[in-house]
């Protein structure tokens, strides 16, 4: 697969690793590859990303599908300083990954895929769509208004509601209220 798409999509996944977690799961990044896409994930305790590469793209090519979770400080440096613009992938079901550029070649030790925490609300039917400037415009909107005290935590947060085609963005710190409502909303 192309070393410069990998590397966009670890860097993409990246902000949702855990850097000191109890959980050695959460330091690592979840694969998941099938004939259609490779989906990179990353979680810690609050947050999930994910970031699919489609299979189709002659840039990326799945052979044969599986999971693995690699831990991702070392996978990102590695992916990062690869001298080739292609890179292979491998995993024995000793759960070691290989990684393979040109004529280097490293090995990590894997963790098992189905330990690791799935994405709440998973199916389709729950997603929606929506144009990334154009939510990036109602955060900032709203944002102002998030509480900066750790006191209540409830209030650090921008509250998404989603009713049909309709998504309302709600800040509050307790004394200020900010509200965004947009109708752009798209069901895949």
């Amino acid at each position: 697969m192309s070393q410069k798409l990998l590397l966009h999509a670890l860097h993409h996944v990246a902000p949702a690793v855990s850097s000191r977690s109890i959980i050695p799961l959460l330091s690592g990044i979840l694969l998941q590859a099938d004939s259609q896409r490779l989906r990179l994930s990353a979680s810690n305790t609050s947050m999930m990303l994910q970031y699919e590469l489609p299979a189709e793209d002659n840039r990326n090519i799945v052979e044969l599908g599986g999971s693995v979770v690699i831990p991702a400080l070392y996978f990102i440096d590695i992916i990062r300083h690869c001298p080739s613009s292609m890179v292979t992938l491998e995993c024995d079901n000793s759960l070691i990954v290989s990684i393979r550029s040109d004529t280097s070649v490293y090995h990590l030790s894997g963790m098992n895929a189905e330990e690791y925490p799935r994405m709440a609300g998973d199916s389709r039917s729950n997603k929606v769509s929506l144009q990334s400037s154009l939510l990036a415009g109602l955060i900032k909107k709203v944002a102002f208004a998030v509480s900066a005290s750790e006191f209540k935590p409830i209030l650090t947060g921008v509250s998404f509601t989603v009713e049909g085609k309709q998504l309302r963005l709600l800040a509050t710190d307790g004394v200020r209220l900010a509200s965004q409502v947009t109708n752009a909303l798209q069901h895949p």
